[in-house]
């Protein structure tokens, strides 16, 4: 397999060759993929020199990340170029390049746009509590 292990940093993990740096905007296919029993969310890019999976947690062994490949390519994810990955006197195909890290994944929401619909929440809440006890007492 034309692939090996290095660290990057205290928490980043690579299992690659090194690529090129691609835009993500330059990728030929790709797909966003969440694994809950593994609690991960993946990024598939597949470049024209290569395949790039970004990945939020390190929960693959080397033979799942492996198989994962051609699970990929066999429901159509990349392309045939990935069939006989991991065989290393079959494959002859560009390389992989595996990254750990949750830098790439956009939040819909961020804590900005949560603060301030909690706050407008509890401003309503709160006027419309002092409404029912103003007409509480009022009737009373």
């Amino acid at each position: 397999m034309n692939l090996h292990n290095r660290t990057q940093g205290s928490s980043r993990s690579r299992w690659s060759l090194d690529l090129p740096k691609q835009s993500p905007e330059s990728a030929v296919n790709k797909a966003e993929l969440h694994l809950p029993a593994l609690n991960t969310h993946l990024l598939v890019e597949e470049f024209q020199d290569g395949l790039v999976i970004r990945a939020t947690l390190d929960s693959f062994s080397e033979e799942r990340k492996v198989c994962f490949i051609r699970e990929l390519q066999a429901e159509g994810f990349i392309s045939d170029r990935y069939r006989c990955f991991g065989d290393n006197r079959t494959y002859k195909g560009p390389p992989v390049e595996w990254l750990v890290g949750s830098s790439w994944l956009k939040l819909e929401h961020g804590p900005i746009a949560t603060r301030r619909f909690m706050i407008r929440l509890l401003v309503c809440a709160g006027f419309l509590w002092l409404l029912l006890i103003s007409g509480l007492l009022l009737l009373s």
